[in-house]
C-alpha cells in the first residue's frame, strides 16, 4: 500500500505524514517513521529513489 492508500483507508492521518517528513527534514538520517497503525516510511529511501530530487541541489 501507498501512503496515498493508508490515508484514504484512515490508517493513518495527514497529520502523521506531516511528522515523518519534519523528522525527515530536520534530520535526514533519522531512518523509518514509525506511524501509530504500525506501518513505517523510510522518506530518506524515497526521496533517494526519485530520479527528480537528483537535480534538486
Amino acid at each position: 500500500m501507498t501512503l496515498a492508500d493508508l490515508r484514504k483507508a484512515g490508517v493513518v492521518t495527514s497529520q502523521e505524514i506531516v511528522a515523518a517528513i519534519d523528522v525527515y527534514l530536520r534530520d535526514p538520517m533519522a531512518g523509518p517513521y514509525r506511524f501509530d497503525s504500525g506501518h513505517s516510511v523510510d522518506i530518506a529511501a524515497l526521496v533517494n529513489a526519485t530520479p527528480a530530487f537528483a537535480a534538486v541541489d
